[in-house]
């Protein structure tokens, strides 16, 4: 049976993936416009503190749950975490193309639908 620490701790977790999406979907999508929100101070310092929270309760619950970070799944959804700040940095930077901004939003998009799919699987999925 899962602690009560263990279960806010997901919930905490789980609002904090929703948060990140929401703002990087805000983020992205207006610096497409003339808007200064991408790069505005709170944005990117609030983003900052989402990301950090979100790799915080990512860890607590990886020590709580005492996985092994050579778990195919758990492994997996570290590298494609990678991959979309990556993806997501690229798909902020005003001086690439609005084009080639938007492919990589998309594909952040879509690598955030797999590391959603992997992370609620544990690693069971079929596509």
């Amino acid at each position: 049976m899962e602690s009560l620490l263990s279960l806010i701790t997901i919930q905490a977790h789980l609002a904090l993936v929703i948060a990140c999406l929401i703002l990087f979907l805000l983020r992205a999508i207006s610096s497409f416009s003339k808007s200064t929100l991408p790069d505005h101070p709170w944005a990117v310092i609030f983003s900052k503190v989402l990301v950090s929270l979100l790799m915080l309760t990512g860890m607590l619950l990886w020590i709580a749950g005492d996985y092994s970070l050579l778990n195919g799944w758990l492994f997996t959804k570290l590298i494609g975490l990678i991959l979309f700040v990556v993806l997501s940095l690229l798909s902020l930077k005003r001086n690439i193309k609005p084009k080639m901004r938007g492919l990589v939003m998309l594909l952040a998009l879509a690598l955030y639908g797999i590391i959603y799919l992997i992370a609620s699987n544990h690693g069971r999925i079929s596509l």
